[in-house]
């Protein structure tokens, strides 16, 4: 099944005709089925049941809008979301807002997402979600974020294969003159993981969802150019989306402040940021245990960049082997362990912008809130 409508994607853009193939999850599998996940084996993949949308008409990019961190927790908050969000599109102009987790919190969390989805339908823009450690906090669990999403008009929002850790594990296609450009991938970096002695960390994306992200690189190369085969450049570039950072970014922080100190850049353009508060970078904020998953991604020479949420303050950008790590900016100002709570500092917070070329290279760049500071752009852009 496939979902079609017009939209205007801003009030810079003038109307155009945008399709959105709606159709159900990424190749959902049944755990009781032989296309059982086993080790790991998938079974075929099916392009055609994968979401995707389209370049516009004419244009040589495709713009996504990353938000995270909103935290709504009460409907009083939206129109003040819906101020500031509104500004950010109409900005950035883009084809698709991604958020990054952390929607929404706290206990009566169903009654905000069903007006919170009536929000970001009104910007007329397909938008897409991942799960943060909070959204789930209330009442309302996967299931309802998928009704919802799936119920609006330009949401777009999938559980993923029941066989996996996590519950927003799935996949866009992004398409230009009929052909498959890129691959936009989104998986759920958990909760909350209790260890010894230390309750206070964070879930790591797991083996299994390692696998799939790999099984969907694979099996969407292999549509494009009949065969998966990256050293001759057969492999459909892609970039990621999930919330908490993973190991490598902490491990870069440590690395780049030894070696050039605290909002230097490097040689390669990567920046360490300053920050107001030092438990903004707490390695207990970072996953307890190390996944695969940047290690797949070299490996795979698919993903140009891993774009995450979570730490509020931050603004860091890596280069790790090649492979692009970019903090998010933190949209709003409802909340924040680090200095938004009345009396305390304020905090720069926006989105992030980021271009995606037909050739396979991108841009990004940030976009700040009118409400703090005047917009600029951060930091250099990096190709592919």
């Amino acid at each position: 099944m496939k979902k079609t409508f017009k939209f205007l994607a801003t009030a810079l853009s003038a109307a155009i005709l945008c399709s959105l193939s709606a159709c159900s999850k990424t190749k959902d599998i049944d755990p009781d089925s032989p296309e059982k996940y086993t080790g790991h084996t998938w079974g075929k993949y099916d392009v055609d049941s994968v979401t995707t949308l389209d370049f516009r008409k004419n244009s040589d990019s495709f713009t996504i809008l990353q938000l995270t961190d909103t935290h709504i927790r009460s409907v009083d908050q939206l129109e003040y979301m819906k101020d500031c969000v509104g500004e950010l599109v109409t900005a950035a102009d883009p084809d698709l807002i991604v958020i990054t987790g952390d929607s929404i919190w706290k206990s009566n969390t169903k009654a905000v997402l069903s007006e919170y989805v009536k929000v970001m339908d009104s910007f007329k823009t397909p938008f897409a979600l991942v799960f943060g450690n909070h959204d789930r906090d209330g009442d309302a669990k996967a299931a309802d974020f998928e009704r919802c999403y799936n119920a609006s008009e330009y949401g777009i929002f999938f559980t993923g294969p029941k066989a996996l850790h996590g519950e927003s594990n799935y996949q866009i296609n992004v398409k230009n003159n009929k052909q498959i450009v890129y691959t936009l991938m989104f998986l759920d970096s958990g909760d909350s993981y209790t260890v010894p002695d230390n309750p206070k960390r964070y879930d790591w994306i797991r083996d299994d969802q390692v696998d799939y992200y790999a099984w969907c690189i694979k099996g969407v190369s292999a549509a494009v150019y009949g065969t998966f085969d990256p050293d001759n450049n057969k492999v459909v570039p892609s970039m990621m989306f999930y919330h908490v950072p993973q190991q490598e970014f902490w491990d870069c922080r440590q690395q780049m402040l030894a070696d050039y100190g605290m909002n230097v850049k490097a040689p390669d353009g990567s920046i360490a940021t300053e920050t107001d508060d030092d438990v903004a970078y707490d390695e207990r904020l970072y996953p307890c245990n190390r996944s695969k998953l940047v290690e797949m991604a070299l490996e795979l020479k698919s993903t140009k960049a891993m774009f995450v949420g979570h730490l509020h303050r931050d603004r860091s950008v890596y280069a790790y082997n090649g492979l692009m790590l970019i903090q998010g900016l933190k949209t709003l100002t409802t909340y924040s362990y680090y200095g938004c709570e009345p009396g305390e500092s304020p905090i720069e917070v926006g989105g992030t912008c980021i271009k995606i070329k037909a050739d396979g290279s991108y841009d990004w760049t940030r976009i700040y809130s009118s409400e703090q500071f005047t917009s600029v752009q951060l930091g250099p852009l990096h190709g592919a």
